[in-house]
């Protein structure tokens, strides 16, 4: 029985020594990945690229040094992860104040102290904030337009709608805009954002779209008349 219980602790101590080993492996082969990416990110080779190549080059090599560093995170001890942390943490700069805030109180489970059980008494509210993204949605515009009738003059009376920049259109001018916008200031061609209208379930043809980049263009015109070199 003893002798079963002696096998039974040499062969865990066996297992948790090649978990060890392999976590250790793990960590030194994550430290030289994350050498190796900040020497290309930093390095020559960066250097040597120019314009939208470097950027996307960047952009990836800054994904592969987050990517590892926090697999090395987990795997690090916890002195040795809040020390990589404190070293490879930005300061941050104050979320801007303009945003709009949505306060989400979390409260304690209970009213008790979990650990004695006597009534907690409030002291102060800690403050954090994490900043958020709510995807653009799209939104069907109904008009409801009552109708009288006169009558007198034996008519039928009722408010006329909106201006609109598409006559006998679908879309707002916010749709519109937001087309105009993506294509020429966020460099989105109409394909792309005939893929992202898809995803919520609008289809929108590029040719479509096409149409109403050139009646925005028209609209616009008498603003840049002012600018344009004779």
């Amino acid at each position: 029985m003893v002798r079963n219980l002696l096998v039974e602790k040499e062969d865990a101590l066996r297992e948790k020594e090649v978990v060890l080993l392999e976590k250790d492996h793990r960590i030194r082969l994550l430290e030289e990945a994350l050498m190796l990416a900040r020497q290309h990110r930093f390095g020559r080779k960066c250097e040597a690229l120019s314009g939208l190549q470097r950027l996307l080059f960047e952009e990836d090599t800054d994904a592969d040094i987050a990517a590892a560093q926090t697999q090395l995170e987990n795997l690090l001890p916890k002195g040795r992860s809040d020390e990589a942390e404190e070293r490879s943490t930005p300061t941050r700069k104050p979320l801007a104040a303009h945003l709009p805030r949505v306060e989400k109180v979390i409260a304690p489970a209970s009213d008790n102290c979990p650990d004695c059980g006597h009534s907690l008494r409030f002291i102060r509210d800690e403050i954090s904030e994490r900043l958020d993204y709510i995807p653009a949605s799209f939104v069907v515009n109904r008009y409801v337009r009552p109708q009288y009738s006169c009558d007198c003059r034996q008519t039928v009376v009722s408010a006329p709608m909106p201006a609109t920049l598409i006559p006998k259109g679908l879309p707002e001018i916010g749709l519109v805009t937001q087309v105009v916008i993506s294509k020429y200031r966020d460099y989105q061609p109409l394909y792309r954002q005939s893929h992202i209208f898809a995803r919520s379930g609008v289809e929108i043809p590029v040719s479509t779209q096409a149409g109403w980049v050139g009646a925005a263009g028209v609209a616009l015109e008498p603003l840049a008349e002012p600018y344009r070199v004779s």
